[in-house]
């Protein structure tokens, strides 16, 4: 994780495109979808030729994907969670915490999707991630992982499998 966070800390250091992506960010949270992607498209039209240039890119990749999926737009969610999956999983590796969380964000989308055997498979790719980050992320992220692997479970008409898995999630989170 070192190597990577350094490079995150760069990336959020150099300013520029990271500044869209925090206000994107912040317009998300708020709740305002649309004009979160208005700020990030001029992004994606950007050369990323340096490490820190390419997080931001999948950075603001992430937050479409986030974006889309609250409009309920899957097929365009999946495409930039893919995106931002890959850039993450290049710069910093498929277990690392921005990738887990991205991938654990992907699950949702397949949910929404009705592609139940799709979302399963990457709700275990990103438990996985998260289980092997124990302790270097908050509990919390582990015990949302296994409440997305649950309903994954849940859709792909596993109901035994699905409420130990809720079990797991819940007994993490009243940690």
């Amino acid at each position: 994780i070192g190597e990577g966070e350094a490079l995150l800390d760069q990336s959020t250091a150099a300013g520029g495109g990271d500044d869209y992506v925090a206000r994107a960010n912040l317009a998300y949270l708020r709740g305002n979808y649309l004009d979160a992607v208005a700020l990030l498209h001029p992004l994606l039209a950007q050369p990323g030729a340096s490490p820190q240039d390419r997080l931001t890119i999948a950075a603001a990749e992430r937050t479409l994907g986030q974006c889309f999926t609250r409009l309920r737009q899957y097929d365009r969610a999946e495409r930039h969670f893919d995106r931002a999956i890959a850039a993450y999983e290049d710069l910093l590796g498929a277990v690392h915490p921005t990738t887990a969380f991205a991938r654990s964000e992907r699950t949702t989308v397949l949910l929404g999707a009705a592609r139940p055997a799709e979302a399963l498979a990457n709700a275990e790719r990103a438990l996985r991630a998260h289980q092997r980050l124990q302790g270097r992320v908050a509990p919390r992220a582990l015990g949302f992982a296994h409440a997305g692997y649950a309903f994954a479970l849940k859709a792909a008409g596993r109901r035994q499998a699905a409420l130990a898995a809720f079990g797991d999630a819940l007994a993490i989170l009243d940690q």
